[in-house]
């Protein structure tokens, strides 16, 4: 059965794991993030933002559809100011284009319709 992402008591659901340390090693071999602007497309609970930040990133934006799962991001990451979470579309974020030096859509596409 699938998450219902806009149910209260689901905020949580994906805001209190962390990102493997394999997978930021991974990362970290195939770009560096220090110094960067990233958009991480269909944040959930915002866990590679936080992986981002932590692993040197100037800027952190966080984009997820779910009002619920941003609420549960923004608890995730309070602490790291370099991180912001914007309400808002995969297909059509709305943000200006050209900001980011790397963009993240992790375990998003199996969501998407189209």
């Amino acid at each position: 059965m699938p998450i219902d992402f806009h149910s209260k008591d689901n905020r949580f659901t994906y805001a209190t794991r962390r990102a493997d340390s394999s997978w930021m090693s991974g990362i970290q071999k195939i770009v560096d993030v220090k110094g960067k602007h990233i958009l991480d497309v269909g944040c959930g609970g915002g866990i590679y933002c936080k992986a981002f930040a932590e692993m040197g990133a100037e800027h952190v934006t966080g984009v997820d559809f779910s009002k619920e799962m941003i609420k549960g991001a923004v608890e995730n990451c309070k602490g790291y100011p370099q991180i912001t979470f914007v309400e808002g579309d995969a297909l059509d974020t709305n943000l200006p284009s050209s900001q980011y030096d790397v963009i993240l859509e992790r375990a998003l596409i199996h969501h998407l319709t189209d």
